[in-house]
């Protein structure tokens, strides 16, 4: 992921701008915070909220699920998962040897 898109997530996520939803990506006007993601980097969405070209999201797998769990999983806030993922930023960045 690059640093550009890391800090859009992460303003996106304490904007006030997404309700948060637990459970699933999206729920009409109501985001998880992948779905903040996908939102911010200008995603598209089927009818049934369902993300389109999520494969492309160049995160590694299992931050992606760290933030679903911390998401679906726990109490937190957005503002709580977003000063997880700046704790951890530099597992979602990517590295000069990646393609």
């Amino acid at each position: 992921m690059k640093i550009e898109t890391l800090v859009a997530w992460v303003n996106g996520l304490r904007s006030g701008d997404y309700k948060q939803v637990k459970g699933p990506i999206r729920d009409g006007d109501c985001f998880c915070a992948l779905g903040v993601l996908h939102e911010v980097r200008g995603g598209e969405w089927l009818n049934n909220g369902d993300m389109v070209n999520w494969e492309n999201n160049s995160m590694p797998r299992k931050m992606e699920i760290d933030v679903a769990y911390i998401n679906d999983g726990t109490s937190a806030t957005f503002d709580e998962v977003a000063d997880w993922i700046e704790l951890h930023k530099d597992e979602f960045l990517e590295t000069p040897n990646e393609n």
